[in-house]
């Protein structure tokens, strides 16, 4: 008759696990990895401390499995972002319009015709005067306008003019929805060729080639004669007027691509829409001064409206008017005011 104890033994045997390293509620496990393999320790209350060796290769498949998991996790995330961001509202109808035909304007303006981006090559400046001098465009607008940058070389032409052509391409694209990888490439290349398109503005500044000093014989308008016999302001009050407006065009960049930076929502395309107004009313500037010369000549007459006087209250009072449509336009469109369209409603459809 077997004893009590053996019974006991036997009973405790019988219910021992078959795998002895195999996990079980009564024992605890410690891994670590050192010198290239990975180690686990385990031990139970009934059982000496044991130490298995695991292969490296296990070690690696169970990494690989869980940087596998790690960056489907981090795709979904960013898909979703991109799904969501998609759907933002988006800038149509005429307030698009308006902001793709201007900035197609100044893409030809810089790179044919006037060609402002070829100013201080001999060829070119040789090409404008000839074709100023033909047409008799001297009494309209002094060729200097478009050619006085070439007084500092080539240095505008490639600081100012060519990266304001590369902004003008990309930026509307900008504005038409979120669609990933291609938005945020086209976002820093158009905020890097503003940052370098007002180096060259920095560069023109300083230089004093202002229109009205270097093109209109030191008039600028009724409006700014006016303000500056007040003798109150820093500076005279057209210059001020560019500099102001250029402060604005770098600020609204910088907000944009700090709120893009930190996926705000909404915010980005707000400050976009803000950065597209500050630098695109320099394309209906143009035209609104030639129609403003125009006006001229039917009222003043061809004598009068010819006048460095009359060319420059033309050229500056353009572009007051065209530079406040445009800051109050874009800050309507950028409230949701005007001119924006719900993509998910449209998707929905």
């Amino acid at each position: 008759m077997p004893s009590p104890m053996s019974l006991a033994t036997r009973a405790r045997l019988s219910h021992a696990p078959r795998h002895p390293m195999r996990r079980s509620p009564t024992r605890f496990i410690v891994s670590c990895k050192a010198f290239g393999a990975s180690w686990d320790v385990r031990w139970s209350v009934a059982a000496s401390t044991q130490v298995e060796r695991k292969p490296l290769w296990v070690s690696r498949k169970a990494h690989g499995r869980r940087l596998k998991l790690s960056k489907a996790s981090s795709r979904r995330t960013m898909q979703s972002e991109g799904s969501r961001r998609a759907t933002e509202p988006g800038v149509s109808g005429l307030a698009y319009s308006a902001l793709a035909s201007s900035a197609a304007f100044m893409v030809a303006w810089v790179l044919f015709f006037p060609g402002s981006m070829w100013t201080g090559w001999a060829t070119h400046d040789a090409f404008v005067d000839d074709v100023w001098t033909t047409f008799h465009l001297s009494t309209f607008s002094p060729s200097s306008l478009v050619l006085k940058y070439g007084d500092l070389g080539r240095s505008p032409a490639l600081l100012h003019a060519l990266p304001g052509a590369v902004w003008c391409a990309l930026i509307p694209m900008q504005l038409r929805g979120f669609d990933g990888d291609a938005h945020r490439a086209r976002g820093r290349v158009a905020l890097a060729a503003a940052a370098v398109m007002m180096v060259g503005f920095a560069l023109i500044d300083v230089s004093g080639l202002e229109a009205d000093s270097y093109d209109f014989g030191g008039n600028g308008g009724g409006i700014a004669s006016a303000a500056d016999s007040l003798g109150v302001l820093p500076m005279p009050f057209n210059r001020g007027g560019t500099r102001t407006v250029a402060g604005w065009f770098v600020a609204t960049g910088v907000l944009a691509w700090q709120t893009a930076a930190a996926k705000d929502a909404e915010a980005p395309r707000a400050w976009a829409i803000r950065h597209c107004g500050a630098g695109l009313w320099v394309a209906l500037q143009r035209p609104s001064f030639a129609a403003w010369r125009m006006a001229q000549s039917v009222v003043l007459g061809g004598a009068a409206a010819s006048t460095p006087a009359a060319q420059a209250e033309a050229f500056y009072y353009a572009a007051y008017i065209v530079t406040f449509v445009y800051f109050v336009g874009a800050e309507a469109v950028a409230r949701g005011v005007v001119g924006r369209t719900d993509l998910r409603a449209k998707g929905e459809e």
